[in-house]
């Protein structure tokens, strides 16, 4: 697989625009993935249109989905991100645990009213969706990954962790672990991503 290039935010609005369903976008979500395990396996032009390559490989999609007409093969990472992201998103707003099969309980711990109403202190600082994104790259690619004996450390401990291993240095995403309450732990992760979600469907 190539090197990930980012995807252009028009592009996202647009998924989340034309896919407003979990089947939706779950389905597109298979696809992208199977597509990028035998890309792993196969090779394949990376500046090859993602649409065609689906084709090929005999793998549904919408072919009406103008979020579709400019992507390549370099943007399918980018791509599941953020369409895992997007049936996170749709799932919580539902109520419905996105993390079900992939996070242990004792990362699922109520958030306590004092420490909810501290998150949301940080919506006056921070973009909503900018504190999702990040909530959820932190779950899937840090929390999922760790034993529970973690549970306790502060989240933004975490977070900074992830940042550092992603390499990201942007001010914005930076500043959400200087915001973030240290009483709020990594067990409280899954909470605060429903919370944030939840938050953000009211505003």
């Amino acid at each position: 697989m190539p090197q990930e290039t980012k995807l252009p935010l028009v592009i996202v609005h647009a998924f989340e625009m034309e896919l407003r369903e979990v089947r939706e976008v779950s389905d597109l979500l298979d696809s992208f993935v199977t597509a990028r395990d035998i890309l792993f396996e196969a090779g394949g032009d990376p500046s090859e249109p993602l649409a065609r390559r689906l084709k090929r490989f005999n793998l549904p999609f919408r072919s009406d989905l103008k979020a579709m007409e400019h992507l390549t093969i370099y943007h399918l990472d980018s791509a599941i991100r953020v369409l895992g992201l997007q049936k996170a998103r749709l799932m919580a707003q539902h109520r419905q645990d996105p993390f079900y099969t992939t996070v242990d309980v004792e990362f699922k711990e109520p958030l306590p009213d004092e420490l909810e109403k501290c998150l949301f202190k940080l919506v006056h600082h921070m973009k909503p969706d900018l504190i999702m994104k990040q909530l959820y790259n932190l779950i899937v690619e840090k929390v999922t990954e760790n034993d529970p004996e973690f549970a306790d450390v502060p989240l933004a401990d975490f977070l900074f962790s992830h940042l550092q291993d992603e390499d990201v240095d942007d001010d914005e995403e930076q500043s959400l672990i200087t915001r973030l309450d240290k009483r709020i732990c990594v067990k409280h992760a899954v909470s605060c991503f429903h919370a944030i979600v939840q938050f953000s469907k009211k505003s």
